[in-house]
């Protein structure tokens, strides 16, 4: 606010600038212009993203988001960026442009607004000397004892043997 009233002042009083008329004058003007209008692109295009990305409320303060490699709590959504609180501690900074660019994973968002139930990928390593029954049995017991797991609909697995030898 105090930044646009400053500016609705120069631009009023430019005409009682010394030299206002002067070709120096004008070229001066029109350079600082086009720098403004340059530097600004950047901050419109943000802004104009954050408008979208709280009109289609892709996410909500406090849902577990990943956007490209980061994953974590969304903390803030203003005009400009987002902020992600990762497991790490880390808050991470980013511009809403890229996020509009961006796919978005929201993982609360079915819970929470269709009552879908989220399917979650996950990676263990086993050894080769463990059976794969072992392995579905270990799976299938983290799985159920997990909080919030439902039982409706039935989980499924599929696993992927990777040769690491």
């Amino acid at each position: 606010m105090e930044l646009g009233i400053i500016a609705l002042a120069l631009v009023m009083g430019a005409p009682y600038f010394p030299g206002f008329g002067s070709p120096a004058f004008q070229w001066v003007s029109l350079f600082l212009g086009v720098l403004f209008s340059l530097g600004s692109s950047a901050a419109l295009s943000n802004a104009v993203a954050g408008i979208i990305l709280i009109y289609t409320r892709a996410f909500q303060i406090g849902d577990r988001i990943e956007v490209e490699d980061t994953q974590g709590d969304a903390i803030e959504k203003s005009l400009l960026v987002t902020r992600i609180l990762t497991d790490d501690n880390v808050i991470v900074t980013l511009p809403n442009s890229n996020l509009l660019s961006t796919n978005i994973f929201n993982y609360n968002a079915p819970m929470g607004d269709h009552n879908i139930p989220v399917a979650l990928t996950i990676n263990v390593n086993f050894g080769y000397d463990v059976p794969w029954q072992k392995v579905s049995e270990v799976v299938n017991d983290a799985a159920e004892t997990t909080p919030y797991f439902l039982p409706d609909p039935p989980a499924y697995y599929t696993y992927n043997w990777v040769n690491y030898r």
